[in-house]
């Protein structure tokens, strides 16, 4: 829950006397709650040790550890402080107290034994129009049910890749004061900003910038793809240990059947470390094409039987090399030439492949991008939820699953929060189901 500050002016955090919370009446412990300020979780009792002061623009987060229940939607919320005014005495010799509530009701989320959150990515077409990263989270904090973001850094942070530390707290300001959680901080190595060959020195310097940010800004995990190579890993791991932070390489459109991944898994076994975990991107187990990439990519650039042959390829799981020789076959070099980005677009985005699979790499995931394109009536296409939700369960997996929503790439002026809207009901109906 957002507490501010219930007074006219700042007031020292050690006149923070008492903190109470009930839900649906029943009282919970002081001694179980947690505040996260400036970045920082710590223990409701430390606050009576500090010299700094709440200001009245400073937002707290008072919430549980994880792994405490989590309040049944509609539970009512109720939470009460009393601060010490540090201006003088009353009357009788005692400090004057004051006493400030507000009652707020838990908004539906389902009942996914995953937390929801969401991916900034899905803003894309709302910040390429201009939006406000700040509107964008206020709307997800409407919709409810969403707590965590994954900011990615290249997207939304000023300076990046090396913003200052006053960008980067003001970031967390930002969506700790939408009430949400910068849970993930994404960031590229991104080898080609240099002509020569990159070092595992270059790439580690790289991360550790990108892990700095990761701490500074709160976060709990730093996503920053890393080569599978089991020494570098194990010293990321070390520098993501000594930042309470666990580093995440991403899964995206691939799959075990890929030596890349098989080669990350061994890597993983080896060096065994709770700091390294992955991010699974859900673009790795499609079961269609958009039909938003169809009609607005693949259509005015091509003729229909083209791109039958190109639906067809991927369904099949065919070599891109012998689709192209397909569509030559079918159109000359012409044909060819054209289709060749299109299909290398379509190769990077979306991977074929039914879930079993998943239950291989489940046991390393700490989060999940749900990738999704265009909800409609309930239902998505193009990635089959509900498939990937039995084995999320029957891998008992207890991480972060954050809502990307993709369709963006191809639509002019997406809906992006309608969609999200969607996507929160469609997961919670799938769970509860």
């Amino acid at each position: 829950m957002n507490v501010s500050l219930p007074w006219f002016r700042a007031i020292p955090f050690s006149c923070l006397e008492r903190v109470e919370l009930q839900v649906d009446g029943y009282a919970v412990g002081a001694d179980a709650l947690l505040v996260r300020l400036d970045g920082d979780v710590v223990t409701l009792a430390s606050l009576a040790g500090r010299s700094d002061y709440w200001g009245v623009q400073t937002t707290l987060q008072i919430g549980l550890p994880v792994g405490a229940a989590v309040p049944e939607p509609g539970a009512s919320i109720e939470a009460a402080i009393t601060l010490r005014m540090p201006e003088g005495h009353d009357p009788k010799g005692d400090w004057t107290r004051r006493r400030a509530s507000a009652v707020a009701t838990m908004g539906h989320g389902g009942t996914s034994p995953w937390s929801l959150g969401v991916c900034t990515f899905s803003f894309a077409g709302e910040l390429r129009r201009g939006r406000a990263l700040r509107a964008c989270l206020d709307e997800v904090a409407a919709i409810g049910g969403y707590a965590g973001v994954e900011l990615l850094g290249a997207q939304v942070a000023h300076g990046y890749p090396n913003p200052s530390s006053v960008e980067i707290r003001q970031l967390g300001t930002t969506v700790r004061d939408a009430g949400l959680v910068p849970l993930v901080y994404g960031a590229y190595t991104d080898p080609g900003r240099q002509l020569a060959p990159s070092t595992d020195d270059d790439l580690l310097s790289w991360a550790q910038n990108g892990l700095d940010t990761a701490a500074l800004l709160g976060s709990s995990f730093a996503r920053i793809n890393l080569p599978p190579k089991a020494d570098l890993l194990s010293r990321a791991a070390e520098l993501a240990a000594q930042r309470n932070l666990v580093l995440l390489t991403e899964l995206h459109a691939v799959t075990t059947a890929d030596p890349y991944v098989q080669e990350l898994l061994a890597a993983f076994t080896q060096i065994d470390s709770p700091s390294l975990g992955l991010t699974l991107d859900l673009s790795c187990v499609m079961q269609a094409i958009p039909d938003g990439f169809v009609d607005e990519l693949l259509r005015p650039a091509l003729p229909a039987e083209a791109i039958d042959a190109i639906l067809d390829g991927w369904a099949a799981d065919q070599p891109e090399g012998e689709t192209l020789d397909a569509l030559m076959a079918l159109g000359g070099d012409d044909l060819a030439a054209a289709a060749r980005p299109l299909v290398g677009r379509m190769r990077r985005l979306f991977r074929r492949s039914s879930p079993d699979w998943l239950l291989d790499v489940l046991p390393h995931t700490k989060v999940v991008h749900g990738k999704f394109f265009e909800i409609v009536d309930g239902h998505e296409a193009a990635v089959p939820l509900e498939a990937i939700f039995h084995e999320f369960r029957a891998a008992e997996f207890d991480g972060h699953l954050l809502a990307e929503f993709e369709g963006h790439l191809w639509q002019q002026n997406p809906d992006t929060f309608e969609q999200l809207r969607r996507y929160r009901d469609l997961a919670g109906a799938l769970v509860d189901a």
